[in-house]
This record gives structure tokens, C-alpha cells and sequence, in this order.
């Protein structure tokens, strides 16, 4: 019962609301991943974490 609690409070859509998904659709092809990142900071105004 104790880890059903425990996933459910860390589940709720409170918690996840600091990170946010988005789609981007790139007009250029980065070879280089840094540059990658950085376009892509750019173009959402944030930090892009890598995805696990």
C-alpha cells in the first residue's frame, strides 16, 4: 500500500509539469551534436536535457 502511495504522489501531473515535450521540425542538418543542442536552445528559449 505504502508503494502505491509513493507512485501515485510521484506520478501526479503537479510534479511533471517543470518539464515540457515539444516537437521540432529542423529546416538544416547538424552533424555535430553540440551544434545540434545549441540550435535547438535557441529556437525553444530553454535547455534541452537529454532524453533517457
Amino acid at each position: 500500500m505504502i508503494l502505491l502511495t509513493v507512485m501515485d504522489v510521484a506520478d501526479h501531473p503537479r510534479l511533471a509539469a517543470r518539464t515540457k515535450q515539444r516537437v521540432v521540425t529542423l529546416d538544416v542538418v547538424h552533424r555535430d551534436p553540440a551544434a545540434l543542442r545549441a540550435d535547438l536552445e535557441n529556437r525553444i528559449g530553454g535547455t534541452v536535457r537529454p532524453a533517457t
